[in-house]
Formats: C-alpha cells, sequence, structure tokens
C-alpha cells in the first residue's frame, strides 16, 4: 500500500474525515436532544467544536484570486446557489409525502413561507446546506477584500485580517445571541441574511486557510514520525480545551458550539479548539494510507453534505430509535455504532452520487463533459 504523497489527495481525505463527522455529528446530536446523555453530549461537543471551521479553512486553502466581479459572481452561482436549489428542492416531494402519511394534511402555507425565506438565505427544507450559503457569503467577502480593496494576499497581511475578521465576527455574533443590543439597528442588515454575520467569523479560518497555502507549511514531504508527533500534540490539546469552552452558548442552542446559529462560546477557547482539531484532521489526512473509498468521499463532500439533508430530516430518528431499542448504555459503544452508521450511510449514498455526476453534473456544481 503506499501513503499518501499529493497535497490533493491528503485534502480529499481529510475532507472524507470532515463529512463522516457531518453525518457522526447529526445522529449524536439527534440521541442527546432525546435522551439527554450527557456522554453522547461530550462528544457531540467535541465534533462541533472544529468540523465546520475545518471546513471553512480547506476552502481558502483552495481560494484562486479573481478580479472580474462577473465572472466570479456567475462562477459561484454554478457552484454554490445551484447545488443549494437543487438539494432544497430534491426535500421537496419527501417532505410533501412524509406529511401527507403522518400528519395526513400538508401545510402549504408553512412551505410557502419557509420558499419566501429563501430569499434571505435560508436553505428551504434542507437545513444542512447552510454551509453552502454561509461559505457564499464568505467568498463574497473575500473578493470584496482582496479585490476590491486590493488587500495585499502576502502572509503578514492575511494574519492581521484573520485576528481583524474574528474579533469582529465574534463580537456581532455575541451582541446577536446576548440580546443586548439590536444588531439590524446597527448594521441595517437582518439577522444572519444570507449568514453575513456568521460568514465574518468563518471568514477569519478561510484567510487562515489562505495563509497555510502560502506559507507551504503544510508539507507532505515530512518524515511520518514528525507528521505523528504533531497529530498527537494536537490530539491532546482538543481533548484538553473542547469542554474548557463553557460559553456564552445562545439561549436557543445546545451549550456547545453552533455556527449554523451563529453560537460560539468562548472568545479564546473556540479558536484554539477549532484549530487543534482542525490540525489534527490533516495531520491524521496526511499519514493516512492510500484508500480509494475515501478519496471519492472527499472529491464529492458536497453531494454528500447535501444528501446528508435525508438522513438528517427523516431517518435519523429511526436510527436513533433503534439504538435505543438495543439498550446500550454504554455511550462510546452507542458512538461506535453511530460512527459505524455514518460510514454506511455515506456508502449508501454513494450510487446517487456517481448517478448525479454522471447524468447530471451541473446541478453540483460541475462542468458538464
Amino acid at each position: 500500500m503506499q501513503k499518501l504523497t499529493a497535497r490533493e489527495d491528503w485534502c480529499d481525505v481529510a475532507k472524507a474525515y470532515g463529512i463522516i463527522l457531518v453525518y457522526f455529528g447529526h445522529i449524536l446530536e439527534k440521541f442527546y436532544t432525546q435522551t439527554g446523555d450527557q456522554g453522547i453530549f461530550l462528544q457531540y461537543k467535541l465534533v462541533y467544536s472544529f468540523h465546520m471551521p475545518f471546513f471553512f479553512l480547506l476552502a481558502g486553502y483552495f481560494y484562486k484570486h479573481q478580479s472580474n466581479f462577473f465572472r466570479f459572481f456567475k462562477g459561484k452561482i454554478k457552484t454554490r446557489l445551484v447545488p443549494v436549489l437543487f438539494f432544497c428542492f430534491l426535500m421537496l416531494p419527501f417532505c410533501l409525502a412524509y406529511d401527507g402519511l403522518t400528519l395526513h394534511a400538508i401545510a402549504y402555507r408553512s412551505y410557502a413561507y419557509r420558499l419566501m425565506l429563501m430569499i434571505s438565505g435560508k436553505p428551504f427544507l434542507n437545513n444542512v446546506m447552510w454551509f453552502v450559503i454561509c461559505l457564499f457569503t464568505v467568498e463574497f467577502i473575500a473578493f470584496y477584500v482582496f479585490s476590491v480593496m486590493n488587500i495585499s494576499l502576502e502572509k503578514r497581511a492575511l494574519i492581521i485580517v484573520c485576528i481583524l475578521a474574528y474579533i469582529v465576527g465574534y463580537i456581532v455574533n455575541y451582541l446577536m445571541l446576548s440580546h443586548c443590543v439590536t444588531i439590524e439597528d446597527i448594521t441595517g442588515i437582518k439577522k444572519n441574511f444570507w449568514y453575513i454575520h456568521e460568514a465574518v467569523i468563518s471568514f477569519s479560518f478561510y484567510c487562515l486557510g489562505i495563509f497555510l497555502k502560502k506559507s507551504n507549511c503544510l508539507k507532505c514531504g515530512w518524515h511520518i514520525g514528525r507528521k505523528l508527533s504533531f497529530l498527537a500534540i494536537c490530539l491532546v490539546i482538543l481533548f484538553i480545551t473542547f469542554d474548557l469552552n463553557d460559553g456564552p452558548f445562545g439561549k436557543y442552542n445546545l451549550p456547545a458550539v453552533s455556527m449554523a446559529g451563529g453560537s460560539h462560546g468562548h472568545f479564546i477557547w473556540f479558536p484554539v479548539t477549532a484549530c487543534a482539531g482542525i490540525f489534527a484532521m490533516i495531520f491524521c489526512a496526511q499519514v493516512t494510507i492510500k484508500n480509494k473509498f475515501l478519496l471519492y468521499v472527499g472529491r464529492n463532500t458536497l453531494i454528500l453534505l447535501g444528501l446528508s439533508g435525508f438522513w438528517h430530516l427523516f431517518l435519523n430518528q429511526e436510527i436513533v430509535l433503534y439504538c435505543l431499542a438495543l439498550n446500550e448504555k454504554n455511550s462510546l459503544i452507542i458512538s461506535f455504532y453511530f460512527l459505524v452508521i455514518s460510514v454506511l450511510s455515506i456508502f449508501l449514498c454513494l450510487p446517487f452520487v456517481i448517478f448525479l455526476n454522471k447524468y447530471a453534473p451541473w446541478v453540483v456544481g460541475r462542468k458538464i463533459l
């Protein structure tokens, strides 16, 4: 077996680990909200402390500078908004059928209202697509900062922009969650319109990704012993710090990081834990033996994210009920079941991934061959 040597390979493997954590985290969340199991909650808190910051950082790692706004805008519509619309409307017939079978009635006004919310950047029926909408806004911020304002892409400037974006984003989201001041009154922008307020803090991780690319510090040529050492250090920091983040969290959020809800917790522990988890994922990917399954999953994370909406809305509840019927009390064993189920869920999605790539690549942001 060959070790991963190409930069693209480790990135794809890291993304595969990330999407597995997305599926895993959704099941943990469903189980905890139904049972209140504290062991499961700690694992949920651990996963959510870094897995979404990781995706924003990796998006920045692949940043490409553009100066033509119309070409940039056209590209983002194709690669971001079209997939969002596709995966949101793909849910519609299933939601209608589910309501008809379980409620024996369909609330058409509710569907119409949620459809109208898409104008403000809220995902229709498929909530997991919030990330793609937020990334769309992050990329617009990046275009404005680096192309319109012409801020330098030099490493020192990137670090400054990264720190400023984090401070501003944290303050804005903190004010929203604490309700001590109305953000709409200050900015004139409704709360998380196109996830703009969350996009500011996400932009800090995006800038960190650009910095890592520019600095070329994630060299695959390092000796495996050195990578394993860094992996161990990152894991130690991650496990020590993730539960130190004790808030403040949003009133309607679980007491854990929720970037979708603009809830990050402690000003210091959030970025420390997020970075530890991110680099643990990266070094873990770099020492992974080449695996076709992981490579393929990593190259199709957008499709798998969209399809995770089906599991999140319809199937995770059944998975939780099945695990409860097993009457298992050990939270580590339960989470092992959930991890296996998460991998199997992704495996079951692969035929749909292959179909979309072959027959409808444009709806998932890819070029028609």
